[in-house]
């Protein structure tokens, strides 16, 4: 098992008037998780902190750490990026760009964001508060880490 076998697209539905635009809603947020066991359950996410990031400069790069517990969802509002999740064996991008989609980061999934156009806005959704001690933020570090946990599963 890998941290990248729970990443998940989720589409979120929107309501389009032509004279008002689009409404789109990110409400009872649930998908199916694989359990370190090889089970699955379906997991509903809890929103427990909200934050946006903007203003990023040219040749910007956000990211660059692992979370031990939190789950993320990542929402492209505006603009454009790329996101590089990690197992430290394989690594996956994707090209965010649509704000009816958003992407899932498992815990322990070392994330990397680049290639930002202007006026990107990143909206992001936890399922924990913060918390400093929930980071990896050196990648040998997390090497370490994710081969313990992930060769005992």
């Amino acid at each position: 098992m890998s941290p990248l076998d729970n990443v998940r697209i989720l589409e979120f539905p929107g309501v389009a008037d032509p004279a008002r635009g689009i409404l789109t809603v990110a409400e009872r947020l649930h998908f199916d998780r694989i359990l370190p066991s090889g089970g699955a359950e379906s997991y509903t996410f809890p929103i427990r902190r909200v934050f946006y990031i903007h203003g990023i400069p040219e040749g910007g790069r956000r990211g660059g750490h692992a979370h031990t517990s939190n789950c993320e969802i990542l929402i492209c509002i505006n603009g454009s990026f790329d996101l590089t999740l990690s197992d430290s064996r394989r690594e996956t991008t994707y090209h965010l760009s649509d704000p009816t989609r958003g992407i899932v980061i498992p815990p322990d999934a070392w994330t990397r964001m680049e290639n930002f156009a202007p006026q990107t806005i990143l909206l992001v959704l936890c399922s924990e508060e913060y918390s400093e001690e929930g980071y990896i933020h050196d990648f040998e570090a997390y090497r370490r880490y994710i081969t313990e946990k992930y060769s005992t599963s």
